[in-house]
């Protein structure tokens, strides 16, 4: 995102009555939830909620609104797109970017998540460098 489409996503999440953070990054393993926070804040995303359950997901959403979500496509307690779907009909995600991260080819990962309107997705194991670049494509954006 540019500065000014950033600046103008930061007042729609205040204007929420929703507490803003950065990011969020919903995966059960907690590797990857301590390497997308590292990377994040690389670019200076510091405000940063983790969530290893779709309960932990739901309650962020509740709480707070993001510039950016990570969201793991197995969690312990659900799969990705069923939640992803029913939240985006409610509309819990606001104008979050939203990126899936799956061992699944990216060809699969595009059929399941591009008609809920994800755009970003990162196939495990992820490389910080795979990260990096999807966190510079949503900030030209």
């Amino acid at each position: 995102m540019s500065r000014g489409a950033i600046a103008a996503s930061a007042r729609a999440r205040r204007a929420s009555g929703k507490a803003a953070r950065d990011i969020l990054v919903v995966d059960d393993d907690p590797f990857f939830l301590a390497l997308f926070s590292k990377i994040g804040r690389r670019f200076n995303y510091t405000d940063i909620e983790l969530a290893q359950t779709v309960g932990e997901l739901a309650y962020c959403l509740d709480n707070y609104s993001f510039q950016v979500i990570f969201l793991d496509h197995q969690l312990l307690d659900g799969f990705s797109t069923a939640v992803l779907k029913d939240l985006r009909q409610n509309n819990r995600f606001g104008d979050a970017v939203v990126v899936v991260a799956s061992g699944f080819a990216r060809a699969r990962l595009i059929e399941l998540y591009g008609p809920l309107g994800v755009r970003f997705y990162l196939r495990k194991p992820v490389s910080p460098a795979e990260m990096a670049d999807v966190f510079t494509a949503i900030r030209s954006r």
